[in-house]
Parts: C-alpha cells; structure tokens; sequence
C-alpha cells in the first residue's frame, strides 16, 4: 500500500494577552453541492471560480487556496483561504445604487405617471398651437424640459 502524508495546514496565532491564540477558521471547505458558504454566502461554484484558474478570473485566481490530499490520490479537499477571501469581498466595489429594483421600478413609475402628468397639463393650454405642443411633449419626454419652464414661459416656442 501507498505511504500516506497529510499536509499540516495551520495560520500563524495570533497573541492576546501575550499568549497565542490559533483560528482555527482560517480555512475554509469549499462547500458541498447545493449548499452556500457559510462565511460569503457564495455558491460551490462561484467559490471554484474564486480560487482555480479559468476564463472567467483571467486564469489568474484572485483568492487563495490549497488543495489537501494524500500521495497519488485522486482527489483532495479543496482549502480556501478565509482571509484572502474576505480580501477579495472587501475590495470590490459597492454597488452603483442602494435602491433595490423593486424600488427602481416604483421610481419608474412615478416618473411616468409626472410625465404624463405634465403632457395632459401641456394638452390644456389653449395658448398653444397643436404642433407647438407636440413639440413641448417631445423635449418633456427626453428630458430636456421641465413643466415648470413652460410654466414661465422661458421655453415656449
């Protein structure tokens, strides 16, 4: 039979108090199937991206990892370094927006209920010709024109 070795994979302790204190949670599995990191929230998937070369990270690994496993096996466990992972979270960038697309959809709404709010508005004026409200609709529509501008007669052709 094969000699077996195993690898010893532990993180420098850190010190409180003057004495050292060893995480044991610098390490991390990579998840079973259909099952979510614990520490992300990551895929199984999405973590085999993060730490083994392919197209999608440039063949560049962006997250550290280790793969344990004996001499001439087949198969491993796959170590994912907890805080290079967190490092890697940590700097990407935040997201454009805080608003959630429920909430963008309501503010698209409202936005097209002000809009055609303020073409039926453009649609009284009996001041103005049918072709110079057409006109007034279009700039409204792009967003080059605010009802309040032909409210005061600055704009009005």
């Amino acid at each position: 039979m094969g000699e077996t070795t195993f690898t010893t994979v532990s993180s420098a302790p850190r010190l409180e108090g003057g004495r050292p204190v060893f995480d044991s949670n610098a390490w991390l599995r990579l998840p079973r199937p259909s099952t979510r990191c614990p520490v992300s929230g990551l895929s199984r998937t999405t973590l085999a991206e993060l730490v083994r070369p392919c197209p999608r990270n440039g063949y560049r690994p962006p997250v550290e990892a280790r793969l344990l496993k004996r001499r001439d096996a087949r198969r491993g466990v796959l170590l994912i370094s907890r805080a290079s992972l967190l490092g890697f979270l940590s700097e990407l960038p935040p997201p454009e927006s805080a608003t959630s697309p429920t909430a963008k959809a309501r503010e698209s709404a409202a936005t097209a209920a002000q809009l055609a709010a303020d073409c039926a508005a453009i649609d009284q004026r009996a001041d103005l010709s049918d072709q110079a409200k057409g006109l007034l609709k279009g700039e409204l529509r792009a967003g080059k024109l605010r009802l309040a501008d032909i409210s005061s007669g600055e704009a009005a052709p």
